[in-house]
């Protein structure tokens, strides 16, 4: 043994309050007497920290272990030397899950590396790897995925394309990328890590093994599991052969190759996998080493799938034994094995074990966790569920409702905390199941649940997309308090998911400053949109009320995974909620979407008429008595969800002997993205108007270099309809859509469009005849500089043009390329998605493209109407449970009243008439709903074809 280790050992020996200054002696006399033994250096600063870390209360930084760091910089006077003991003696933090301190120790050691080596040194990329790892540790991917780019660029500057150091970045980046859900950018890093691997390695090395095996992972989150387990298996034959027979490391590989073949149904082939597995575990490990809990636990769960539920029972029980003996009292894991005994005991009509199993997890997991944590939530539905068998309903209902408030709660932080960590899991929180299970449990709807239903739709996505349009503009303290706001959030969203005992120390400092922050945020100036959006957080069932007008009523829909149900809110308080029995309506409203594509049909021809009156029987009709329709209901405001969205609702034909008779007929109807939004719009009410400010009206007729391309753009629909819908005249053509989508060095490609000038020049004419100012652009003006620069609110924006809804991936391959990565532009960002196009567009890069976050960045405040005259600029982002993202909600953000948007392509020659018309209505004295639903009415009776007139609807107030 050696005099240092001799020495370190008798310091272990000490009592443990003696121990740190020990250490701290021992390293300042390594110091002086042997300053360049580094080695012996970095031992002393790891026995330090481990032994001051078992002195400190959690949550405490270690003073004495930096304080001995100080000592070593001054010694060393900085330099690359002393940067490399700075690395080494993170392994110990990163060992005590202390990855903020870890962090600013290889930050600084970054630091001296730039100072003193050139740009492009390996060691430079090696530090920004060793900042990158633990960034992502931290959950910080932007910021990790930025250094793994920086070193990547430096290895590829000073090495060939084929070198094991690249495919460590490529591996670690993809890691990154699989955790932000981005799958094909990760797929795509893998690939090419996996190809430099076997170039550079013998076909059977471990790491060919551990990339293939995180392909598979990718595969398996895009439940392409026959994908997923041909690399898993190549993945385990290389363990195999790497390692004797019964050896532990491929043990790893047989569990993930199992769990594929449980997501593939295969469960007899998991199960063999699983009992492989255990027999491995329990010949390498202790007989009650909590490795074999968790495989009993994963073997215990395919049985249930077998609905072998004894031998299930069996297995979870001998997991709970074996953790109860191994672990603590009252850790974390036991919760786990509870739960899963627990939902056995629960099939098996084991009430009472079932109950008690679920309520000592439930113990266990308050005293571990955050009072609002999801596990908790899934814990108290398991409860509920069991508790309701036991017909005890007034406590399932107390659960449930628990759980809904929790869950509600969390909905608050961005997208990415929907998906939350603990041991062995993934779990994807679902509202709407906790909502249906809510309403099993009682006659009557709960306030709290009334609240959820109306609040939870968009709730994070609508203030993240704020935040990012307000950083378009902000500056100074502002804008460092936005990105404050963003980064807490997401320390929130890693915190407040997290199972881990350091990170749950830290959800109530955060929740602190969060608050403190957004006190900061309502008293700034520049943050009044962001502070007005914090308030309505929470959308109770008054609120809504308040928005309402005299007999109007809130259809509030929302799409879970299997099934979709219709909320309804009168403005007298009464409310209900209905799920639909149809199992089909998602078919059923894409066959419709494909029918309107003719841009020639009447509303009453069979093609048309059949399915807008099956989809009346399968939404309207259940609903109809809830609603009041044909009693006291005149007015009807639909908020729809995923592809209810796309819904022309008011096109809707009740079955009537004597015609075609649409809900238009019988109701008036306007459209909101959320709840959210009809709250917001309703105080904008009382915002002093844009009467006396110019309309604003831009009109694009060039998109093509040459010729007209009306015709064109005819014969691209036709060829797009299926065989029976190819009957459309070739003069209806359409501001319509694609000619021809975009590429790896393109956008789409669209046509000119010739009603574009005609309808910005009567409107102009209009207005002006009616003492309205009118500022109006005409290609090659009608550009985006233009808009930006229109200064102070406008009574009308108006824009005639194309607009679309691009597919991120479509897009995907210009966005990379371009200089400035801002995650605003990316084609992924549910803003970014709905665009209008203005003069410009090229192709070949994105001016020209007004995306949704650049509307809402705009003053529009007061705007009584943004009009967009274009095709599916009604559409947008529309994800389930989320409402949709997409033009009209931005331009209420930016603090317009309403917006004017259609479903699907209108008729190009007939669309200036059909707004002239409204336009008149409105300056006449009609509101611009009445002025919007007289309109369809009047084309309606001289039966002029549906995408004429059915395609606008009103968004927003009335």
């Amino acid at each position: 043994m050696s005099r240092l280790n001799a020495e370190l050992t008798r310091i272990a020996r000490l009592p443990a309050d003696w121990q740190v200054q020990a250490y701290r002696n021992a390293h300042t006399s390594l110091l002086k007497k042997d300053p360049g033994n580094y080695p012996e250096h970095v031992q002393v600063l790891e026995a330090l920290g481990r032994a001051e870390h078992a002195m400190k209360t959690p949550g405490t930084r270690l003073t004495v272990f930096a304080l001995a760091l100080g000592a070593q910089r001054r010694a060393m006077r900085g330099g690359v030397v002393f940067a490399n003991i700075l690395n080494h003696s993170t392994n110990v933090l990163k060992d005590l899950r202390r990855y903020d301190e870890a962090l600013s120790i290889h930050e600084e050691a970054l630091t001296i590396r730039r100072a003193t080596l050139p740009n492009n040194d390996p060691l430079i990329a090696d530090s920004l790897v060793l900042v990158a790892n633990v960034l992502a540790v931290l959950r910080r991917y932007d910021e990790a995925l930025e250094q793994y780019e920086k070193a990547l660029t430096i290895r590829r500057t000073i090495l060939s394309d084929k070198q094991p150091h690249i495919a460590s970045i490529l591996h670690n980046s993809a890691n990154v990328l699989t955790d932000l859900r981005r799958y094909d950018e990760a797929l795509a890093r893998y690939e090419e890590a996996l190809t430099i691997k076997r170039a550079a390695l013998p076909h059977s090395h471990p790491d060919i093994a551990d990339t293939l095996k995180c392909i598979a992972a990718v595969f398996r989150n895009l439940r392409r599991y026959d994908e997923a387990l041909a690399f898993q298996e190549e993945a385990l034959v290389i363990q195999r052969t790497a390692f004797p027979h019964g050896h532990p490391d491929p043990a790893s590989h047989l569990m993930d190759s199992a769990s594929v073949l449980a997501g593939l149904g295969r469960y007899d082939e998991a199960l063999a996998k699983y009992k492989e597995v255990l027999t491995i575990k329990r010949a390498a490990l202790p007989h009650n080493h909590p490795d074999i809990a968790d495989i009993l636990n994963n073997i215990g769960g395919v049985l249930r799938e077998l609905c072998r539920y004894d031998e299930a029972l069996e297995c979870y029980e001998e997991a709970l034994s074996i953790q109860r003996a191994a672990l603590p009292q009252g850790h974390l894991f036991l919760a786990v094995s509870l739960h899963n005994s627990a939902r056995i005991l629960h099939e098996l009509g084991r009430y009472d074990d079932a109950f008690a199993r679920h309520e000592e997890a439930l113990t266990i997991e308050r005293a571990n966790l955050p009072e609002r944590h999801p596990f908790i939530a899934v814990s108290l539905e398991n409860t509920a569920l069991v508790l309701k068998d036991m017909r005890r309903y007034e406590d399932a209902l107390a659960a449930a409702t628990e759980a809904l408030t929790i869950h509600l709660h969390n909905d608050q932080f961005p997208t990415v905390s929907k998906t939350y960590w603990g041991p062995g899991t993934t779990t994807q929180v679902s509202l709407p199941d906790t909502f249906a299970q809510t309403l099993t449990l009682c006659a009557q709807l709960p306030t709290s649940t009334v609240t959820a239903l109306l609040t939870f739709k968009g709730n994070a996505d609508i203030e993240q997309g704020l935040t990012s349009i307000l950083q378009a503009n902000a500056t100074g303290t502002f804008r460092d308090r936005l990105d404050e706001l963003q980064a807490l959030q997401a320390e929130m969203a890693r915190l407040q998911y997290s199972a881990d005992a350091q990170d749950l120390l830290r959800v109530q400092e955060v929740t602190a400053q969060l608050e403190t922050l957004e006190r900061q945020i309502h008293t700034d100036p520049e943050g009044a949109r962001l502070a007005e959006e914090l308030q309505l957080r929470m959308i109770t069932p008054p609120a809504v009320q308040s928005a309402l007008q005299d007999d109007e009523a809130l259809l509030n829909l929302f799409v879970s995974e299997d099934a979709v149900y219709a909320q309804i809110l009168h403005q007298d308080g009464r409310h209900h909620l209905h799920r639909y029995a149809a199992s089909d309506l998602e078919a059923q409203v894409a066959h419709l979407r494909q029918v309107l594509g003719d841009p020639g049909l009447l509303l009453h021809e069979t093609p048309l008429l059949r399915p807008l009156q099956g989809l009346y029987a399968s939404l309207i009709a259940p609903i109809a008595g809830l609603l009041g329709l044909g009693e006291d209901l005149k007015r009807l405001v639909i908020s729809g969800d995923g592809f209810l969205y796309g819904l022309p609702w008011d096109l809707l034909c009740a079955p009537d002997a004597s015609g075609a008779r649409p809900l238009l007929a019988q109701v008036s109807t306007r459209l909101v993205p959320t709840p959210r939004d009809l709250l917001r719009l309703h105080r904008l009410e009382s915002v002093p108007g844009s009467a006396t400010s110019p309309a604003v009206l831009l009109g694009v007729q060039s998109f093509e270099e040459h010729g007209d391309s009306d015709q064109e753009g005819t014969e691209t629909e036709a060829m797009n309809l299926p065989p029976d819908l190819r009957s459309a005249p070739v003069h209806f053509a359409t501001r319509s859509a694609v000619m021809t989508t975009g590429g790896a060095d393109s956008l789409p490609r669209y046509g000119n469009l010739n009603g574009t000038e005609q309808e910005i020049r009567m409107l102009t004419a209009l207005l002006t005849e009616r003492g309205r100012s009118v500022v109006s652009h005409l290609s090659p003006d009608a550009s985006e500089q233009t808009l930006l620069n229109i200064g102070v609110a406008p009574w009308v924006l108006h824009f005639s043009t194309h607009s679309d809804v691009w597919d991120a991936e479509q897009t995907r391959p210009l966005y990379q390329r371009a200089e400035r990565l801002d995650p605003r532009y990316d084609p992924a960002h549910p803003f970014s998605r709905a665009v209008v196009l203005l003069d410009g567009y090229t192709r070949r890069n994105f001016q020209g493209v007004l995306r949704a976050w650049e509307l809402g960045s705009l003053n529009l405040r007061g705007t009584e109407l943004v009009t967009f005259s274009s095709c599916n600029s009604g559409l947008g982002d529309m994800t389930a449970g989320r409402g949709v993202a997409g033009l009209s909600q931005a331009a209420f953000l930016a603090g317009a009243q309403r917006t004017i948007t259609t479903l699907w392509p209108v008729l190009d020659a007939t669309t200036p008439q059909w707004m002239g018309n409204v336009y008149t209505a409105r300056l006449n004295g009609a509101s611009w709903q009445d002025a919007v639903r007289e309109e369809k009415l009047r084309m309606l009776a001289e039966e002029q074809p549906v995408s004429a007139w059915a395609p606008f609807v009103l968004n927003g107030l009335a």
